[in-house]
């Protein structure tokens, strides 16, 4: 996986792959502390006290769930996100999406995940205590 070389060198690098008779899903994360480009980006978005709770250093990133479109609604994407985040060594989580995404919105929100910010032209944030 190409895309995950960008990623390899950082703190706590995840990767989750699941093979269902060929590319089915696909999980990555990473540790993000203050300072990294992401997750001060994040805590802007949602203001110092919704960063102060739920982007303790380090927090787990998710930087990219998928699941292939010809094999959704399977439960792959639960899988992939449960083993994303089991074990972290994170006291939460925080993953970014398009706020147009419902089936982000959809698994996160059916797996304990709490609404942070969605406004319009930015990121779908939201966040979960590990």
């Amino acid at each position: 996986f190409p895309y995950t070389t960008l990623f390899r060198s950082r703190d706590g690098f995840r990767l989750v792959v699941v093979d269902d008779d060929g590319p089915a899903g696909l999980g990555l994360a990473v540790l993000a502390r203050p300072g990294d480009w992401w997750r001060d980006r994040a805590a802007e978005a949602v203001g110092p006290q919704q960063a102060q709770r739920w982007m303790p250093s380090p927090t787990l990133e998710i930087v990219h769930l998928a699941v292939h479109p010809g094999r959704r609604r399977r439960g792959i994407g639960r899988l992939v996100h449960d083993l994303l985040i089991a074990g972290a060594p994170a006291a939460s989580a925080i993953p970014a999406g398009h706020p147009a995404a419902e089936p982000a919105r959809r698994l996160y929100g059916g797996r304990g995940w709490q609404l942070l910010s969605d406004r319009e032209g930015e990121a779908l944030l939201m966040g979960r205590d590990l």
